[in-house]
């Protein structure tokens, strides 16, 4: 499951517009892997810097399985449409909002080889 991490997003980004673009980020990188998007998590953490935010958004995408049909073009692919996603994010949001001084969007994408590399998940029901 792809684990998309978001660096650089303002704290002052109105939450509606931060659940769009993670519904279409979950949504496009999904259909770039042929997943689901409930297999796509999207995390903004909160930066301890204030200074510069806003600047540069800077997605690591970690937990992408290295399978034989995720090959360097489709993980190029899968870069490409998560800077698109950011792109245009910030290109909708840019005038008058925190993202105004956006110069950058940048996308690095690791692999993960779960025979090697440590795994274990679990799935948990509702709560009653």
């Amino acid at each position: 499951m792809p684990v998309l991490v978001i660096y650089g997003m303002p704290s002052s980004v109105k939450q509606e517009h931060l659940e769009r673009v993670v519904s279409k980020l979950q949504v496009e990188v999904a259909a770039s892997l042929e997943l689901e998007p409930s297999e796509v998590s999207v995390f903004m953490p909160a930066d301890l810097m204030q200074k510069g935010l806003g600047e540069e958004l800077i997605c690591i995408v970690q937990g992408l399985f290295e399978r034989p049909e995720r090959t360097n073009e489709v993980r190029w692919r899968m870069a490409a449409v998560i800077r698109e996603c950011l792109y245009l994010f910030v290109h909708d949001h840019s005038f008058g909002t925190p993202l105004e001084n956006c110069r950058k969007v940048e996308v690095i994408v690791n692999r993960f080889h779960q025979d090697v590399d440590g795994f274990a998940m679990c799935k948990i029901g509702p709560a009653k």
